[in-house]
This record gives C-alpha cells, sequence and structure tokens, in this order.
C-alpha cells in the first residue's frame, strides 16, 4: 500500500475531519507542510472540506519574500485563499512561535475556520521529546505533541505525527537553509546531539516514543481514578499525598495557562495552600490567589478595589455595587445570592466604616467582631457591602461569606432587595 492510501486510510480512521468543514493549513514551504497540503488537496471531496493556506514570513533569509510570492502563486494555481502576514519584533524561535499561531487563531476567527492542520511528524515528535527532557520540563510534557488538540475556536490537527519524515515523497519544496544553523536549539539537537545518541542507542527513536506513550497512558490512568481539585473543598486535597496533591494542583492550573506549571511554582502554591487561615498571594501574570480557610479562589481582581461612593438606591430602581447588583423590589432572573427585608423606601449602599454595628437578637454587635466570627478573609471584608436604611444596617453582603438580612423588630418590612453575585471577566 503506497503512503499516499496509507496516510487517506489512517485519516479517514481517525476522524481528524468529522466535525470540520472548512479547515486552515500552516504552510510553511517545507517538505512536510507542502506534502500535506498537496494531500489535503487531493481528497477534499472524500474528506468533505474547504481549504484555506496561511504562511507566516519571518524575513530572516533573503529569500523571504521570493517563497512567499511563489506560495501565493501556487495557491491561487490550486484556486484555494491564501493568508500571509510578516513576523513583527526581536526574532527568537518562541517569539516567532507565537506570532505564528496568534496569526493562525486570529484566521480562524475572521474566516469562519474551524481546524488548524500543520506537516509535524514523526521525526519532529521525537525532536520535541528529547528537548523537552533536556530542558527539564514537566513530566507530562513528555507526552509530546498530540495529533488533535483544542486550539482557538476549534482544533489543531497534525496527521503526518505518525510517519517520518522519510516517509514522505521528495516533491518540489523550499530548503529553509537556516534549519542546519547550530543558532537554534532544534537545530542542535536535530543535527548533534541526536545522531551522537544514535550511536549510543540504535533503538533511541522507538525508546523516546515508547516513553511518551507511557507517559500518555499514565495521565490518561490516574486522569480516569481521581476526582479533580474542588477549590470550595480544600481539605481534601490535604487529605492526599504530597505527589497527588502536586497533581491535582497541576491539572486544576490549566485552567489558567498564563500562568507557570513549573516544580517551584506548584510547590510554592502547595506551601500557599496548606497555610492555616486566610490570605492573598500573588501569583504572576496579572492573577492572584485568594485563599480563604477551607477555599481558594484564583483571580485577576488587584488586590484593592477601587473606591466606591456610597449610592442612594430607590425603590424599583437596579444597579450595580462592588461585585453585586441590587434589585429594588424587583425580582431578577437567575440565581440569588441573598435577600434583604426593607422598608419600601430608599436605601444606601456603601462600603464598611470604622466602627459600623448593628441590632441582631436584641444585642448590638459591632460588624468587626462578626467578620471574625464568620472567619469572613480580610481582602473580602474590604469588598462587602453594607445596606443601610435610616442609618441602620439591614443587610451585609459579601461574595464568598455568609450575607445577613436583619430585620428591625419595630418597623415594618414590606420590601426586599435582591443581591445577584456579578461575574468578574
Amino acid at each position: 500500500m503506497t503512503l499516499e492510501a496509507r496516510l487517506l486510510q489512517y485519516v479517514l480512521d481517525q476522524q481528524f475531519f468529522q466535525a470540520h468543514s472548512r479547515v486552515l493549513v500552516a504552510l510553511s514551504g517545507g517538505k512536510d507542510s507542502l506534502y500535506v497540503t498537496s494531500f489535503l488537496y487531493r481528497h477534499q471531496a472524500e474528506l468533505g472540506i474547504q481549504l484555506g493556506l496561511a504562511h507566516v514570513n519571518h524575513g530572516q533569509r533573503p529569500e523571504s519574500a521570493w517563497e512567499e510570492g511563489s506560495l501565493a502563486r501556487l495557491a491561487q494555481d490550486l484556486g484555494l485563499p491564501f493568508y500571509s502576514s510578516s513576523f513583527q519584533g526581536e526574532f527568537t524561535e518562541a517569539a516567532a512561535r507565537d506570532f505564528r499561531y496568534t496569526f493562525f487563531k486570529r484566521l480562524m476567527v475572521e474566516e469562519g475556520y474551524t481546524a488548524l492542520v500543520t506537516g509535524h511528524h514523526q521525526d519532529d515528535q521525537i525532536e520535541t521529546i528529547l528537548m523537552r527532557m533536556i530542558q527539564g520540563k514537566h513530566l507530562e510534557s513528555l507526552r509530546g505533541m498530540s495529533q488533535c488538540q483544542p486550539f482557538g475556536p476549534g482544533q489543531l490537527i497534525r496527521p503526518l505525527l505518525s510517519f517520518t519524515k522519510q516517509d514522505l515523497p521528495q516533491e518540489l519544496y523550499f530548503e529553509d537553509h537556516s534549519n542546519t544553523s547550530p543558532a537554534y536549539f532544534r537545530n542542535r539537537v536535530r543535527h548533534q546531539l541526536l545522531p551522537l545518541l544514535r550511536e549510543e542507542n540504535p533503538g533511541l527513536d522507538r525508546g523516546l516514543l515508547r516513553l511518551s506513550q507511557q507517559v500518555e497512558d499514565l495521565y490518561g490512568l490516574l486522569a480516569s481514578r481521581i476526582s479533580p481539585l474542588d477549590p470550595s473543598h480544600l481539605e481534601k486535597w490535604r487529605e492526599e499525598p504530597e505527589v497527588l496533591q502536586i497533581y491535582l494542583l497541576d491539572q486544576y492550573l490549566k485552567n489558567y495557562p498564563q500562568l507557570q506549571r513549573g516544580p517551584d511554582s506548584l510547590n510554592s502554591l502547595a506551601r500557599l495552600l496548606r497555610k492555616d487561615g486566610s490570605h492573598r498571594s500573588y501569583l504572576g501574570q496579572g492573577y492572584w490567589l485568594d485563599k480563604r480557610y477551607n477555599s481558594f479562589e484564583i483571580t485577576n481582581l488587584p488586590p484593592n478595589q477601587e473606591e466606591l461612593s456610597p449610592f442612594l438606591l430607590e425603590v424599583g430602581q437596579v444597579t450595580e455595587f462592588g461585585a453585586f447588583r441590587f434589585f429594588f423590589e424587583r425580582k431578577p432572573k437567575g440565581p440569588i445570592l441573598a435577600e434583604i427585608l426593607v422598608e419600601p423606601k430608599p436605601v444606601l449602599l456603601r462600603r464598611r466604616q470604622e466602627g459600623d454595628a448593628f441590632e441582631w437578637n436584641g444585642y448590638r454587635r459591632k460588624l468587626r467582631r462578626w467578620f471574625i466570627n464568620e472567619k469572613i478573609p480580610v481582602q473580602e471584608r474590604e469588598q462587602a457591602v453594607i445596606v443601610e436604611q435610616a442609618e441602620k444596617i439591614r443587610g451585609i453582603i459579601n461574595r464568598h461569606g455568609p450575607c445577613l438580612s436583619i430585620e428591625d423588630e419595630h418597623g415594618i418590612m414590606k420590601a426586599r432587595i435582591y443581591v445577584q453575585k456579578m461575574k468578574i471577566e
């Protein structure tokens, strides 16, 4: 069976494009990307897809502009849309990669593509695994590149990942001479380290791929057997062995891709979560950890909330104040955080003040002491909203801790203020 037939059968068996009709191909002009382009072009009808081609001109070689023009003419000859962009900024491998994939994501959104295809093959996979080992990356990264993964508004698909570069036919392609330059880490791995290691162990490639599969199997098994970290029940996390605590934290931080997930970062976060009491700590990249006894939240709220002027809320009015939305005698749709019983006359919304106190079951209680008794974290006390009427506190609203609605024993409470918690983007 020819490579073409084997690859087509493989793509059909894996159902790579079952959920996609508009497919964008990352076209560099190299052997792998040109082959995957020609393959998909020949089998558009069988796969039920329409193609578009995307190219980034990195501007690092004199022939870069000529190659971009040649690829544009190829797309025109094939009758395919062609999109290109020129790299901006100081060139590094990481910066170039970030630029490319940001460009591809934007194109997918703007032009309605749901899949991005790259020409990565098995040789790239082997290099990637070894590079990550040398760099001391996280164990999970040794899974290597995925054949199919979420990306932008859809998926990133690598249909050649099970095939070697030697498998690919010798079609016309552009030779990037920078691919041999020792200035780049991948080139040093490809042309210097891998040949030496293969002399020591001719089965190195199979061993690295086997290691990758073992890591894949291990993490798959863990995911199927262990419940994810629940940030509202931190006591359960504390009961686990430390190695499992780190695993659960690592998986949870996938929700925050901007944050570092290296060993030092994970161990530092684990130490913060093991501390008693409540506290706030900066994690980097604009994110904060809010630790509250047996729960926590990672948020991008700044530590000092902006000062809010007191607001007089009228009957029938709806307003936003701090992290909450208040509905005076207008019941909202959706979940309600609290109901405050008041008289049908205006109320004042404000932040806490020094010396605040309220009447509760015939006793005068200081607001500060109530916060302490209810274990409201310090940072949340500053974000609480006080509902005041006739110079008396009628309600106390908190984002995570208990809220309080206070009835006046001598008044007639005929009205309600409904409170909803706003989502913080």
